[in-house]
C-alpha cells in the first residue's frame, strides 16, 4: 500500500501554540484561561495561574494542590482543607472526575454562622 504523508500536529497558533482558542460572547478569540485564588479574610491573591485551555473544569484540583503545598512550605497549615479553610468556587469548575475527598472541609460552622456569599 502506499504510504501518505507523516501526520503534523494541528497547532492553532505557531507563536504561542500553549494558548487555546475560546469561545466568548464576542466570537472566538486565542488565549488563557486566567484562575485567582484569594484569601477572603485578609483580601488578597495566594494564587493565580493561567491555563491555555477554554474550560476550567479540570483546574480546580492542581490550584487547590498548589495553594495546599504553599501553605505546607511557607509553615502555616499543615493541611488547610483540614483546620477549617473554606473552598467555593462557580460551577465552571464541576467536573464529575473529580475527587474531592482529598479537600473535604468540616461542614458548617456554630450554629447560625454563615458560609454564603456577602449580602
Amino acid at each position: 500500500m502506499g504510504r501518505g504523508k507523516p501526520s503534523k500536529e494541528v497547532k492553532s497558533n505557531l507563536t504561542d501554540n500553549e494558548s487555546a482558542k475560546m469561545t466568548t460572547s464576542k466570537g472566538t478569540i486565542q488565549g488563557y484561561n486566567g484562575v485567582a485564588t484569594v484569601d477572603k479574610k485578609h483580601q488578597i491573591i495566594i494564587d493565580a495561574q493561567a491555563f491555555g485551555e477554554g474550560q476550567e473544569h479540570h483546574t480546580l484540583q492542581p490550584v487547590l494542590e498548589t495553594v495546599e503545598t504553599r501553605f505546607k512550605k511557607l509553615g502555616i497549615a499543615e493541611n488547610i482543607y483540614q483546620q477549617g479553610a473554606i473552598v467555593t468556587a462557580d460551577t465552571g469548575f464541576a467536573n464529575d472526575k473529580f475527587d474531592g475527598s482529598k479537600f473535604e472541609q468540616p461542614q458548617a460552622g456554630p450554629q447560625g454562622e454563615s458560609h454564603g456569599r456577602d449580602e
